[in-house]
């Protein structure tokens, strides 16, 4: 069976968040209320996951949805953001984002 380069990706990329999270394909299963065996199949490519599963492993380990379908090359940077902004306030998160912004709209030449 021919596995999907995508569903490839997708796998790899639950694989690498699941192992961040310090959670088990069990413990995994049974937060997004999915079967240990779709889990696996799901990580080892193949198999595809619903809408609906996507929307649950994202607010499981607090990424974007495009986190879960892009390259590692694209993951590693928001991921580290993501912990170092994990627990703060939304006045900190405001401010954090007005930098941002403020960083955005620099010219980079």
């Amino acid at each position: 069976m021919e596995r999907d380069p995508l569903a490839v990706l997708m796998g790899q990329n639950i694989l690498h968040f699941r192992k961040a999270a310090h959670l088990t394909q069990a413990q995994l299963a049974e937060r997004i209320n999915v079967g240990t065996t779709f889990i696996s199949r799901v990580e080892r490519g193949e198999k595809f996951v619903s809408i609906k599963v996507l929307q649950a492993l994202a607010e499981t380990f607090h990424v974007s949805y495009d986190a879960l379908l892009r390259g590692p090359e694209h993951n590693a940077g928001i991921h580290n953001i993501q912990v170092m902004l994990e627990g703060r306030s939304k006045d900190y998160l405001a401010w954090v984002e007005e930098i941002l912004r403020a960083c955005a709209d620099y010219p980079s030449k």
